[in-house]
């Protein structure tokens, strides 16, 4: 029926937004470790390091593309 179509399609974009949201805020989050202009450390020392090294940024573009793949 027309009525649980439109139920169906409501849920979807309010996945995508929800989504997309998520997104948004863990990209803003991640953004100013990997420029190196992050103000805070996750690190022990609490010394700011210059951003992230070449391997969790190989892992970061690997996590990007993964979806992409499936």
């Amino acid at each position: 029926s027309k009525e649980a179509l439109s139920d169906v399609n409501a849920t979807g974009v309010a996945m995508l937004f929800s989504a997309g949201t998520f997104l948004y805020v863990a990209t803003v989050h991640v953004l100013p470790e990997v420029g190196g202009m992050g103000g805070h450390s996750h690190s022990p020392g609490g010394s700011a390091g210059k951003g992230l090294s070449k391997v969790e940024v190989g892992a970061l573009v690997l996590g990007c593309l993964i979806p992409l793949v499936l």
